[in-house]
């Protein structure tokens, strides 16, 4: 295992992705098919994508766990289709229980809280549910996308911030990562020279037709920072746009929010000015 040491790893208060929360393994990845649903057509898309084994995970984009690595590998259960085919990845009604561990509880209550205040979900403590996340102090930062059922870990390890927090719970409610998009390349340069050679299958892109979910978003919780998994501290990702920020410092987009109204459209969604707020939220929730 491999993990890039990063100088903003370490404040836990900020909303900025650290570059060294995402992770690859040492070897060579492994290919699978990424199952992904698209709210446009209700449909699946089935493409080829790779892999790393961490700490025996199958790691996909640097924090997004797929399941174990060896039931991914040989095909078992869910492991050679992962992705968010309808309703059955979705948490009912926006309702999330969870559970949190001491070590984590400020950075996991932060996040919470931030996602409460600008979206219908909410994440009451579990009592006897069957499907609940369990947020802890595991060996990085990673989550599943969507409900997979049971107990479901956002780990909040050494080096995840409140902004990794946030970004994980993205993940769990059904984002992907915005870098992923099939239209990335009209708005970002992937530079492959700076990019540690066992990390370069991070930055296929695999998900997030904009057909779906709307335009690119430099400013989405769900964006790579621009030197995630930088050999030579040199940024990765250059965005088209001159004066732009990415790997977000001020919590959920107004586009982030947009995203999940398509995926949960029945829930009872703030409107305007309150939706669009926490794009515009410079400090860290205390």
């Amino acid at each position: 295992m491999s993990q890039q040491d990063d100088p903003t790893a370490d404040d836990e208060s900020s909303l900025d992705l650290p570059a060294g929360m995402f992770r690859t393994g040492d070897g060579d990845p492994e290919n699978f098919f990424l199952a992904v649903w698209r709210p446009s057509t209700e449909g699946v898309r089935n493409t080829p994508a790779q892999f790393s084994e961490v700490d025996g995970m199958a790691l996909f984009e640097g924090d997004i766990v797929l399941g174990p690595a060896d039931e991914v590998r040989n095909g078992r259960g869910e492991g050679r289709g992962i992705g968010i085919t309808g309703a059955q990845f979705r948490w009912k009604n926006g309702i999330v229980p969870c559970v949190i561990q001491a070590a984590v509880k400020d950075r996991a209550k932060a996040a919470i809280a931030h996602w409460e205040r600008h979206t219908p979900f909410r994440f009451p403590k579990r009592t006897d549910q069957t499907d609940y996340i369990s947020f802890e102090a595991r060996d990085g930062c990673f989550s599943m996308v969507g409900r997979r059922g049971g107990k479901q870990v956002i780990s909040l390890g050494t080096g995840c911030s409140v902004g990794s927090a946030v970004h994980e719970i993205g993940h769990a409610l059904g984002l992907w990562h915005e870098q992923s998009r099939e239209d990335r390349d009209q708005f970002v340069t992937i530079v492959r020279e700076n990019i540690r050679p066992e990390a370069i299958h991070n930055f296929d892109k695999h998900v997030l037709d904009g057909d779906d979910l709307g335009d690119y978003d430099y400013a989405s919780i769900m964006h790579y920072p621009r030197n995630a998994f930088s050999r030579n501290n040199k940024d990765t990702i250059v965005p088209s746009q001159q004066g732009v920020e990415i790997g977000q410092r001020n919590g959920l987009s107004r586009r982030d929010i947009a995203s999940l109204k398509l995926i949960y459209p029945n829930l009872k969604w703030p409107a305007g000015d309150e939706a669009e707020s926490a794009a515009d939220e410079v400090a860290a929730p205390a």
